[in-house]
């Protein structure tokens, strides 16, 4: 009997050790990946945000987050900290904090992310590990040199192939091809008198090599106009490949251009507090001084 008791009391105790260790594994927070990961480079230093990725939900209420915002810290080469704005969208990416730095950062300069462990999750997991990475931004003295570069490039051919079907529409209709026809030639008294026949028949004469001459001149005029507007045609179709161009450089820096404005809530799905904190702030000082006017 005691044997028995003995073992049932081991069982009891292993679950219980099996138990504790369960919960201790699942109350762990960790993280899965960052962006950019440790050693990436080549990052535009305008509109920079670190982004992390956590193994569970990140987002239940602000006061998570606040108390989340002081164990992350971002540090320039000299040692100063940045100041910066935690994104979410707890709908997309609930697993997910953007760190968005509120400055520009230097060109071609390294920079250092530290995450402090302690980290909690929606559940109250917290990280146990933290962890440090570092990143460089793209040197974009030498994107402007390319991007120049390029541009003149693309603008010298332009124009070398503008002037090559300008001259090639000149040779197929050239002003000096038209008859030249002297005052001699238009006058219906010397052509009555030269060909011994009344006015009237020289007149008709005229006539028809006048009109002959407006036939000539308006396919030439016709033939500039087309010529014209091939050139012009030529230039847009020249001008969009190079917008397109750089259109496709940028997106391939992880750069897009928009239509219009957009909100960090459109892209997010929230406004970031700190936006909200100075939105208020000016409303707060505009009704004051409207109310030391009255």
């Amino acid at each position: 009997m005691k044997r028995k008791i003995f073992v049932l009391v081991l069982l009891i105790a292993l679950i219980a050790t099996g138990a504790s260790c369960v919960f201790a594994e699942s109350s762990e927070l960790e993280i899965v990946k960052t962006s950019p990961a440790d050693g990436d480079s080549g990052f535009q230093p305008a509109n920079m945000a670190v982004k992390i990725t956590f193994s569970e939900d990140m987002v239940a209420d602000e006061s998570i987050i606040d108390s989340n915002k002081s164990k992350f810290h971002i540090y320039a080469q000299d040692g100063s900290e940045l100041e910066f704005d935690i994104v979410y969208n707890s709908k997309k990416y609930p697993d997910e904090l953007w760190l968005v730095i509120t400055a520009t950062l230097e060109s071609n300069s390294p920079y250092r992310v530290v995450i402090d462990e302690g980290v909690r999750s929606s559940s109250g997991a917290t990280l146990a590990r933290g962890m440090e990475l570092t990143f460089r931004t793209r040197n974009t003295s030498l994107d402007q040199k390319i991007s120049m570069g390029m541009m003149i490039g693309m603008m010298g051919l332009m124009f070398y192939m503008t002037t090559k079907a300008a001259k090639k529409s000149a040779e197929k209709a050239d002003p000096k091809s038209v008859e030249k026809v002297g005052d001699d030639k238009l006058n219906p008294y010397k052509i009555s008198k030269e060909k011994n026949i009344s006015l009237d028949k020289a007149q008709a004469i005229v006539e028809r090599r006048k009109a002959k001459i407006d036939k000539k001149m308006s396919k030439i005029e016709e033939a500039r106009q087309k010529r014209e507007a091939q050139k012009a045609a030529y230039a847009a179709q020249i001008a969009d490949e190079l917008v397109e161009l750089e259109r496709k450089a940028l997106r391939e820096e992880g750069i897009y251009r928009v239509s219009r404005p957009h909100s960090m809530k459109s892209v997010t799905g929230s406004t970031p507090r700190i936006v909200e904190r100075r939105k208020a702030a000016k409303r707060k000082s505009a009704s004051r001084s409207s109310r030391r006017r009255r």
